[in-house]
C-alpha cells in the first residue's frame, strides 16, 4: 500500500491539512510521516501505513478496515523497538489530532477513601506530602476538568490540588477502587 493511495481517517487528514506535523504525547513527541510499514519492521503488519515515528525506532501505525482495502481505521497501534512488540496505543487518533483542549475523559466519579464523598472542583483539602500536610484547593478532577495528558494516561490517573502558599500537589487515583488514597482529606467546598 502507497500512501498516496490510502484513504487516512478524516481527523488525521484535518490535522496534516492544517499544517500540523507533531503529536504532542506523555511519551514524547511523534512526528507525522505517512509511509508503508513494510520499511519499518517485519514485526508490523505488512498492510498497515505507519503514522508517526518519534526518532527512538518506535512507531505509530494504522491498519486497514477490511483486507485488501485502501481505507484504514481509527485505531492507533504502536511498533515497539525494545520490545519488538505491537501494542495497541493508548491514545486514541482523535485525541492525537485534536488542537484545542480535549474533552473530559469518561470512567465515573472519583472518591475520597471514605468511598462515599465524590471529589469535586474547588473542593478545600488537606493533603500530607513528605510528611508535612499543606492545604489547597481542587483545581483538577479526571472526567470532570478538560483532559490533560500529563494528569490522564496509560491508565492511570491523578487529581490536581492547588496549594495555598503556592504550588501544586498531585495524587493519583487507585484505579480498582476509584478512590484517592488516605493521605487526602476533604475539609469542605469552596462556596
Amino acid at each position: 500500500m502507497e500512501p498516496n493511495n490510502a484513504k487516512l481517517p478524516e481527523v488525521l487528514n484535518v490535522f496534516i491539512q492544517r499544517g500540523k506535523d507533531t503529536f504532542r504525547c506523555d511519551d514524547g513527541d511523534w512526528k507525522v510521516e505517512i509511509k508503508p510499514a513494510r520499511t519499518e519492521s517485519e514485526i508490523i503488519p505488512e498492510e498497515a501505513l505507519v503514522i508517526a515515528i518519534n526518532g527512538l525506532g518506535d512507531s505509530l501505525f494504522l491498519k486497514p478496515t477490511a483486507e485488501g482495502s485502501n481505507v484504514f481505521g481509527e485505531t492507533v497501534y504502536a511498533f515497539w523497538h525494545e520490545e519488538n512488540a505491537c501494542t495497541v496505543y493508548p491514545e486514541a487518533l482523535r485525541d492525537l489530532t485534536t488542537l484545542g483542549p480535549l474533552a473530559p475523559s469518561r470512567g465515573g466519579p472519583i472518591y475520597y477513601a471514605d468511598g462515599t464523598t465524590e471529589v469535586r472542583l474547588g473542593d478545600r483539602v488537606s493533603v500530607r506530602r513528605f510528611l508535612i500536610r499543606r492545604t489547597g484547593t481542587v483545581s483538577y478532577v479526571p472526567g470532570i476538568s478538560p483532559k490533560k495528558r500529563d494528569m490522564e494516561h496509560h491508565g492511570l490517573c491523578w487529581i490536581g490540588i492547588t496549594l495555598d502558599r503556592g504550588g501544586s500537589a498531585s495524587t493519583v487515583v487507585i484505579p480498582e477502587t476509584r478512590r484517592l488514597q488516605a493521605s487526602v482529606e476533604r475539609l469542605g467546598a469552596e462556596k
